[in-house]
């Protein structure tokens, strides 16, 4: 598939997260944020490397729905293999900088409420996914 065509996916899965979040089904919200941003890791392995605001784009994309999908280790994952790379224009690397600050501080949250909490006395639900700080809005190639 196309670049084009792994984004119009992500899209699709983004709208059907948006739609189950606002129907309280977090459950599902969840997993399709995370469909949505493993589509646009297949979107970014479509690309060319001369394609930097594209790539940029896509990786603060990709780095944002896992985060909305409460896969925190992926979305660590996908800014710092993105970061270490050459390939990001100043905008991605400031927007993934703050991504990797919002994501340590909801490990810290997570792990401080299940140290918090005495085993067996209050069952977690998984909260709302709220969108990470970012400035960029999803654009088309």
């Amino acid at each position: 598939m196309s670049w084009s065509k792994y984004h119009i996916q992500s899209e699709q899965h983004a709208i059907e997260a948006e739609l189950a979040s606002k129907s309280h089904d977090n459950n599902l919200a969840i997993r399709h944020y995370g469909l949505a941003a493993e589509a646009e890791v297949n979107a970014l392995n479509c690309l060319s490397s001369d394609k930097t605001r594209t790539i940029g784009i896509t990786v603060v994309s990709a780095t944002s729905l896992y985060f909305m999908a409460q896969d925190f280790s992926q979305a660590r994952i996908v800014a710092q293999k993105w970061l270490a790379t050459e390939s990001l224009p100043l905008f991605a690397i400031e927007e993934l900088n703050h991504l990797l600050q919002d994501i340590q501080s909801s490990i810290i949250k997570q792990n401080t409420l299940n140290r918090l909490l005495p085993d067996g006395q209050l069952i977690l639900r998984p909260s709302q996914p709220q969108p990470p700080r970012s400035n960029i809005t999803r654009h088309h190639q």
